[in-house]
């Protein structure tokens, strides 16, 4: 069976996450939910499943520990620092292949004794729980998905997968009694499929269990979803569509986030453009807090952006820096520059009204 060997990577959008940093234990997964955009990774990859290369993997941490503070690869950074590593970045770290390989456990084993925080995220609850004993002992950060439609994002997007939805909640219930931040994730919120009921309803039900943590955002809609979301009964893919632009989602984005104030719940919400002025409570998107995230992303910026009254500055920008990311893409994206494609200051400033009404970036 091939190995895989760059278990370790830095999110091709790091730019817009504080938690850069990723390791995936497996090469594909075997949940392979419908509304999924990194499946379409297959169609360029091959569909092969491969377990992670566990000598590479140890080789890796021990030369990004032991790597230049001016080395200028964003992973060496990422390591030196040793920035708290999101578990589970392209594919789930606790899938049912975990029954037969065991890979998470052991990268969990290699981690434990560094002191590195780990930030778990995933679908599956029962192996989750298999490694309990090092999680805990950890101190791990958990995040388990959990989509808005609930049961019935279970059975027709889920396909029937992965846990179920009551014995996801009650996983959270029992890591939060053991003492660790728990939070769930509720990407994606499809509009035209998922409503503001749904979004209501998951809240009520994750703080009867004890949890107060969640995250939202929109769907990653390519052409690849698409084509699999057109094929699910009661979804109009053309709502969907409409309904998931920029010009249609912010305004039920805000009822959303009004939704979780009301209920007193802390929201990620990874999506700083269309949330305007709302203030991330917790320094991931993901909605939890931990000890070493990346700071050279929009996240932070927009964070710095509103303490400041609406100013920011070059020297701002350069104190963020901590050698994990694109330096002049995001300095051409906060000055409205690079790529069309990407999100830049600009969309943010268009849509936001801070306190002093410059609304532009002070640079």
């Amino acid at each position: 069976m091939k190995r895989l060997k760059q278990g370790l990577t830095i999110r091709g959008d790091s730019l817009y996450c504080p938690l850069a940093l990723g390791l995936d234990t497996y090469y594909n997964c075997e949940a392979d939910c419908v509304y999924c955009f990194c499946r379409q990774l297959n169609a360029v990859w091959g569909a092969d499943f491969r377990p992670l290369d566990m000598e590479h993997f140890e080789r890796e941490l021990e030369r990004g520990l032991k790597s230049s503070p001016h080395s200028k690869s964003p992973l060496s950074q990422a390591l030196r620092q040793r920035k708290t590593l999101r578990l589970g970045n392209k594919s789930d770290p606790f899938q049912p292949a975990e029954g037969i390989h065991h890979c998470t456990r052991r990268a969990l084993e290699l981690l434990a004794p560094l002191n590195w925080e780990v930030k778990v995220e995933t679908k599956y609850t029962h192996w989750l729980q298999e490694c309990s004993d090092l999680l805990v002992r950890m101190k791990a950060v958990i995040t388990i998905s959990l989509s808005c439609g609930m049961e019935r994002d279970w059975e027709l997007l889920e396909n029937k997968r992965v846990a179920p939805v009551q014995s996801r909640i009650e996983a959270a219930r029992f890591f939060c009694a053991h003492g660790l931040q728990v939070g769930f994730i509720g990407e994606p919120f499809i509009p035209g499929w998922n409503t503001a009921q749904d979004f209501d309803a998951v809240l009520r039900r994750i703080k009867a269990a004890g949890v107060t943590r969640y995250n939202v955002y929109n769907l990653r809609l390519n052409a690849f979803v698409a084509k699999r979301l057109a094929q699910v009964p009661g979804l109009d893919i053309e709502r969907v569509w409409t309904l998931n632009q920029d010009t249609a989602w912010r305004p039920q984005l805000l009822e959303l986030l009004d939704i979780a104030r009301r209920r007193g719940v802390k929201l990620g919400c990874p999506d700083f453009i269309n949330s305007g002025q709302y203030q991330n409570p917790a320094n991931t998107c993901c909605g939890v807090d931990v000890r070493n995230p990346t700071t050279f992303n929009f996240i932070k910026w927009k964070e710095q952006w509103m303490a400041g009254g609406g100013s920011f500055t070059l020297e701002d920008l350069d104190k963020s820096w901590d050698g994990v990311g694109d330096y002049e893409l995001g300095r051409a994206l906060l000055e409205g520059r690079g790529p069309t494609d990407l999100y830049s200051w600009g969309d943010f400033a268009a849509g936001a009204k801070p306190t002093n009404n410059r609304g532009r970036l002070g640079l």
